[in-house]
C-alpha cells in the first residue's frame, strides 16, 4: 500500500475511534472540570408557591455522572423579604422532599437524611438529622443516631420529586 493511501486508512481509523470518545467523555470530563473548580452546573430549579411562601429549589451537581446535589432553597415571604438556605448535600436519594404544615402554622421540609422547620419569616431550622459513625477495634462497626425532635404534621401540601416522566418538579397534595 502507498504511503499515501496508508494515511488515508489512518485517519479514517482514527476518525471512527476518537470522534465518538470525544463526543462522549468531552462533556463528562467538563463538567468533571468545572465541578472541581467550585462551579457546580444547576441542574433544575423548581418554584413552588405554599401558602404565603414562595419556595424556589435549586439543585447543582457535584458530581459528573452520579446523582449527587447541592441544594439551595430560596424563599420570598408575603412582605417580599428573602432567606436563602442550604440543605443538607444530596448524596443520592433525597431528591424527594416532602412538605407538611405544622401545628403552628410553620412548615416541615423532610428528605431521607433529616427534617428542616421553615417558619412564616423564611427561616430554615433544622429538626432532626441521621448520623452514621463507623470506627472499632474488631472491624467495621456501624452505629446510626437521630437527633432531635420531629413535630407532627397535621396537613401534607406536596412534595419535590421526579414526575413520571423524570422531570424535577413540586407535586402539591390533591385536597
Amino acid at each position: 500500500m502507498r504511503l499515501g493511501a496508508k494515511r488515508i486508512v489512518l485517519v479514517c481509523l482514527l476518525s471512527i475511534a476518537v470522534i465518538p470518545v470525544l463526543t462522549i467523555a468531552g462533556p463528562i470530563l467538563y463538567d468533571g472540570w468545572r465541578i472541581s473548580r467550585g462551579d457546580y452546573p444547576l441542574a433544575d430549579r423548581v418554584e413552588a408557591r405554599v401558602g404565603t411562601l414562595s419556595m424556589t429549589l435549586e439543585r447543582y451537581v457535584i458530581h459528573p455522572y452520579l446523582a449527587e446535589y447541592r441544594r439551595v432553597l430560596t424563599v420570598v415571604t408575603a412582605d417580599g423579604s428573602k432567606r436563602v438556605s442550604e440543605l443538607s448535600t444530596d448524596t443520592g436519594g433525597a431528591s424527594r422532599i416532602d412538605v407538611c404544615e405544622l401545628g403552628d402554622g410553620d412548615l416541615r421540609l423532610s428528605d431521607r437524611f433529616g427534617h428542616y422547620r421553615l417558619d412564616h419569616a423564611g427561616n430554615m431550622l433544622p429538626l432532626q438529622s441521621a448520623s452514621v459513625s463507623q470506627g472499632g477495634s474488631g472491624g467495621l462497626v456501624i452505629s446510626a443516631g437521630i437527633s432531635g425532635e420531629v413535630p407532627e404534621c397535621v396537613r401534607k401540601l406536596g412534595r419535590f420529586d421526579s414526575d413520571a416522566e423524570g422531570g424535577y418538579m413540586f407535586q402539591p397534595t390533591a385536597i
